[in-house]
């Protein structure tokens, strides 16, 4: 049996009340149980937003924090950050889905590579439906397919020279990077913080995929779980525009 430290998984919503619940369920559903939730909102005005928060307000393996006002999200994740007293912190989205295994798997990984950062695979969602196809999906954990350090840091490094995304590893049925990240609490007390973007420190668009890219090339201590772990939602509040320069 792997060993199991506690994982703090931080989500940070702003008006994503239609998508919260379910985002919230896919994380207190997994097959990991050593986990608590810090669930931080961002000044939402959606009255979707507030009839969950007060659904979940009582939970015990749920810690809220309340921001009366928007600061956006770079700054809701350092906040959630120092409230975290766990070794292991997982930043999830408040619009997207964890598959069931997914803590389970990037804590074997960790272990088996001696790592302090791993991401995953994610899916491309258009729906709905289509999240909720990937739902149910699980994997034989037992013979885990990872990619160790050394080849990690060399294909971000070559993601770097040649995409202005930075996946790491970008297979036929779905992507490595993003938010399907889990990563050793002390890289963030050490410094490694989410920054905004106008200070110009981001060398990515989007807070998570800035930090799994300077951790994985600063650090070199970045492992990959190669299996879909995490449904992306594509929606109105993704930055492709921004990505593409628009």
């Amino acid at each position: 049996m792997i060993e199991q430290p506690k994982v703090t998984v931080i989500i940070a919503n702003y008006n994503h009340g239609q998508y919260l619940k379910k985002s919230i369920e896919s994380i207190r559903r997994q097959s990991y149980k050593n986990f608590n939730i810090v669930l931080i909102d961002d000044g939402s005005t959606d009255p979707l937003t507030k009839e969950v928060l007060t659904e979940y307000a009582w939970e015990e393996d749920i810690e809220p924090i309340y921001n009366s006002e928007n600061k956006g999200k770079w700054a809701v994740l350092n906040q959630a950050l120092e409230t975290v007293t766990a070794p292991y912190v997982m930043i999830h989205d408040a619009d997207d889905i964890a598959l069931e295994q997914k803590i389970e798997a990037h804590i074997k990984v960790l272990m088996q590579h001696d790592s302090l950062h791993s991401v995953a695979g994610f899916y491309h969602c258009f729906s709905e439906e289509n999240m909720m196809e990937h739902w149910n999906t699980k994997f034989d954990l037992s013979n885990i397919e990872s990619i160790g350090h050394k080849e990690t840091y060399e294909n971000c490094r070559n993601s770097r020279l040649n995409s202005n995304i930075g996946h790491y590893v970008v297979s036929p049925d779905y992507e490595i990077h993003g938010g399907a990240c889990l990563f050793a609490t002390q890289i963030w007390r050490d410094g490694l913080k989410f920054t905004p973007p106008d200070m110009k420190l981001r060398i990515q668009k989007a807070e998570d995929s800035d930090l799994n890219t300077k951790i994985t090339l600063l650090l070199q201590k970045t492992s990959v779980v190669k299996l879909p772990l995490y449904c992306y939602r594509r929606n109105t509040s993704t930055n492709d525009a921004w990505l593409r320069g628009l």
